[in-house]
C-alpha cells in the first residue's frame, strides 16, 4: 500500500533526477519535487477520468422520494464526489435503480426501467402532472444536469436503491491512500512518469513507461470493470 508521499519518492526513484530520501513531504514543494507531486495527482486523476465504470468509484445509495416530486438532485440524496448515476446495461441485463413501498417491505421491492430523458420529457415533462396523475414510478431517466427523473410522479414517500459513480480522489497530505486497489497504485507511478518525461520534452522517451503500463492497464480493467456477458 502507498501513500502519497510513497509515491511521490517512487516517481522520484524512477525518474532518477532527484533522491528519493530528499523528498520528506508533498506539502508546499516546488522546483522539481513539486512537479513530482503535481504529476503524480494528475496522473491518478487520468486514470479515475478514464473510465465512467471503475469498481472502486461506484458506490451504493438509498433514498425517499418526495410525493409530487419528480426531479432529484445529487445533493437531493446527499452523493459526496457525485460524478455520475450508474445507467441500465442492456448487454448484462442489469437494472440498478429498484423501488419499494417501505410499509410493505422488501417484498415490494422490484427494478425501474430507464428511458432517454427525451422520451420522459414526452411523457411526464408536458401537459398536466397534478396529483391525479401522480403515481408509482415505473421509468426513471438522467436529466442534462445529471438529475435523477421518476415518472410518473411519485404519489407516495417511496424508497429508492441505486448506484452512482464517484468523482475522481484528489490526493492532498503525505498519508493519504489512492481508492484505487493497491495493487495497482505502481500505475499511478508510471503514468506520472509518463507525464513527466513529455514535460521535459522527451517524448520518445515517454513511451517507454507506456508499455510498462499497458500489463497494469489490463490487470485493472479486468479486475475493475463489469463483467462482459458472452453468449
Amino acid at each position: 500500500m502507498a501513500n502519497f508521499l510513497e509515491l511521490v519518492r517512487q516517481l522520484a526513484e524512477v525518474d532518477g533526477s532527484i533522491d528519493r530520501a530528499a523528498i520528506t513531504s508533498v506539502v508546499d514543494q516546488v522546483g522539481r519535487p513539486g512537479k513530482m507531486v503535481n504529476f503524480v495527482n494528475r496522473a491518478y486523476t487520468n486514470i479515475q477520468n478514464s473510465r465512467r465504470d471503475w469498481g472502486w468509484l461506484t458506490e451504493d445509495f438509498e433514498a425517499t422520494l418526495i410525493p409530487g416530486t419528480a426531479i432529484y438532485t445529487p445533493a437531493s440524496f446527499n452523493l459526496t464526489r457525485f460524478s455520475n448515476f450508474i445507467r441500465d446495461d442492456d448487454d448484462n441485463g442489469y437494472m440498478p435503480l429498484s423501488l419499494r413501498d417501505d410499509s410493505i417491505g422488501l417484498s415490494d421491492e422490484h427494478e425501474v426501467e430507464q428511458i432517454t430523458y427525451q422520451h420522459w420529457r414526452t411523457l411526464y415533462g408536458r401537459g398536466d402532472q397534478s396529483s391525479d396523475y401522480w403515481n408509482r414510478p415505473v421509468t426513471w431517466s438522467v436529466t442534462p444536469k445529471r438529475e435523477l427523473a421518476f415518472g410518473p410522479y411519485p404519489d407516495a414517500a417511496y424508497v429508492i436503491r441505486s448506484q452512482y459513480q464517484k468523482g475522481p480522489q484528489t490526493l492532498a497530505a503525505n498519508s493519504d491512500i489512492p481508492e484505487m486497489p493497491t495493487r495497482f497504485h505502481d500505475l499511478i507511478v508510471w503514468e506520472a512518469h509518463r507525464l513527466l518525461l513529455i514535460h521535459d520534452g522527451a517524448f520518445a522517451d515517454s513511451q517507454f513507461p507506456t508499455m510498462e503500463m499497458a500489463t497494469l492497464r489490463q490487470e485493472l480493467e479486468c479486475d475493475q470493470l463489469p463483467e462482459v456477458k458472452v453468449e
